[in-house]
């Protein structure tokens, strides 16, 4: 099977709310073989989010340090929020900085949570 049947596999156990092993099995797919396609399209998509964060002038984010200083307006509210991989966050965004808020969110919900 190729990647992009994979991909469509991930999406409709995602659709249908099953976790992996559920839809693997439900379908006579190898469960092992969904996890190591998942894995690496998780690994495409953090690098796709590396490369364009690394792109804006504000940030530069490397594989050694993938963390970026951050400047907050004076008029920031805090956000708390738990990510599904199980991160806690908190930010504090300027008004109208919304972009910004969905990028870094979008970020850190796909690195992978050390527990």
């Amino acid at each position: 099977m190729d990647r992009k049947e994979w991909e469509e596999h991930l999406a409709a156990a995602q659709r249908e709310g099953k976790n992996v092993r559920q839809y693997a099995a439900e379908h006579g797919l190898s469960a092992y073989a969904m996890y190591s396609a998942r894995r690496k399209v998780r690994q495409r998509e953090s690098a796709a989010a590396i490369k364009v964060a690394a792109k804006a002038p504000a940030a530069r984010i490397s594989r050694e340090h993938p963390f970026a200083a951050v400047r907050l307006a004076p008029s920031a509210a805090p956000l708390r929020a738990q990510l599904p991989n199980g991160v806690m966050l908190e930010l504090a965004i300027g008004a109208g900085d919304s972009a910004t808020l969905v990028a870094a969110i979008g970020v850190l919900a796909k690195l992978p949570c050390s527990a």
